[in-house]
């Protein structure tokens, strides 16, 4: 681990007690922000997050499934995919190297791969997405809370969703070890199986599992085309802004 993470101890009763309430399903508050620009409408003003400069708008509607809406759009940390159903966050994948890859790791959290029929792409001017926005602002260093983000947990265990939300409270620029992440989820000593629900974590940055590292030190695993070097990267990227706000 970088010797410039800094870490400090978290009051573990004031997070039980949030992972206690927000596992019921509180946790999911809207996410606020209009649609992406259709092709057709006139072109914003230039944006603030120069890096966020491709976006592309991704559509399809499965058998028995909701219509779900998806983009694909470049940040300082490489490409980045997301998608969603209404205003809730399914998947998210971030540090590719191009659009394609961006879409093919989209597929795969999606479990997409192999679908029968294969969805269409169409371009749309970025900076009309909220959490894009936010994605390529996080992305050069700025604090950005994800917190108001809803996100997918219906297909979990009570277990992996108390890990979930556990991990959404680790605050910006600040690490758990996988034990102490077990024990706030009312498993002492899972710290394993911990590290199991980590590494299937659908939405990255979102859910900051880059925040959870090994007791042992080191950084552990990270599921990102860059794995643990992707991992290293995004927490000396908080420290800036963490140091900020102390």
């Amino acid at each position: 681990m970088s010797k410039t993470l800094q870490t400090r101890s978290l009051d573990k009763n004031f997070i039980a007690k949030t992972v206690g309430l927000l596992a019921t399903g509180r946790e999911k508050r809207k996410l606020t922000g209009s649609l992406p620009r259709s092709p057709t409408q006139s072109k914003p003003p230039a944006q603030k997050y120069l890096s966020c400069n491709i976006c592309y708008n991704i559509s399809w509607a499965m058998q028995g499934s909701q219509h779900m809406g998806n983009i694909v759009f470049e940040t300082a940390l490489g490409h980045t995919a997301l998608a969603r159903k209404g205003e809730v966050l399914l998947a998210l994948t971030c540090g590719h190297s191009s659009e394609r890859s961006a879409w093919k790791g989209l597929l795969d959290r999606l479990d997409l791969t192999k679908a029968a029929a294969p969805p269409e792409v169409r371009f749309v001017y970025p900076g009309d997405d909220s959490l894009a926005e936010r994605i390529c602002a996080f992305a050069v260093g700025e604090y950005v809370d994800f917190h108001d983000v809803s996100i997918e947990l219906d297909d979990l265990t009570s277990f992996q969703r108390r890990v979930i939300v556990a991990c959404r409270t680790i605050p910006h620029g600040e690490t758990l070890t996988y034990g102490e992440l077990a024990e706030i989820a009312g498993r002492p000593g899972a710290a394993r199986a911990v590290g199991s629900v980590m590494a299937r974590n659908r939405v990255p940055l979102v859910v900051p599992c880059h925040r959870v590292v090994p007791a042992s030190g080191g950084l552990g695993g990270f599921s990102a085309p860059q794995g643990v070097v992707m991992k290293q990267r995004l927490l000396d990227l908080e420290q800036p802004a963490a140091a900020s706000l102390a």
